[in-house]
C-alpha cells in the first residue's frame, strides 16, 4: 500500500473506520438487545403453545432458546446492513409480542 501523492490517506481511513465501527456497535446492539427480546417473546411464546404438562413445555421452550438466541445472533452478523436487522427484529418483535398478548388473553388456542 503506498500513500501516493496527497498524504497517507489515513483521514479516509478513519472516517470509514468510524462509520464501520458505528455499523458494528448497531449490530451488537441489535444482537445483544433486540435479540433477547425477540428470544425471551418466543419462548413465553412456546411456552404457551407447546402441548404436554405446563412444566415441560417451558423446559422444552427454554432449551429451544438457547438455540433460537444463537440464531438470531449469526442472523444479525450475516444480514446485509444494519437497518435491514432492525426492521426485521421490528417485525419479528412486533408479531411475537402481538400474537403472545391474544394467546395470553384467550384468543387463540
Amino acid at each position: 500500500m503506498t500513500a501516493g501523492k496527497h498524504g497517507s490517506g489515513r483521514s479516509s481511513r478513519v472516517r470509514g473506520g468510524r462509520a464501520h465501527r458505528l455499523a458494528v456497535l448497531s449490530r451488537v446492539l441489535a444482537a445483544v438487545f433486540g435479540g433477547y427480546l425477540l428470544t425471551s417473546l418466543a419462548t413465553a411464546l412456546l411456552a404457551h403453545l407447546l402441548p404436554g404438562p405446563r412444566a415441560e413445555s417451558v423446559l422444552a421452550a427454554t432449551m429451544l432458546s438457547f438455540a433460537l438466541y444463537a440464531g438470531i445472533v449469526l442472523w444479525v452478523f450475516a444480514a446485509n446492513s444494519a437497518a435491514r436487522v432492525w426492521r426485521g427484529l421490528g417485525i419479528a418483535i412486533g408479531l411475537s409480542g402481538a400474537v403472545l398478548l391474544l394467546v395470553q388473553r384467550g384468543f387463540c388456542v
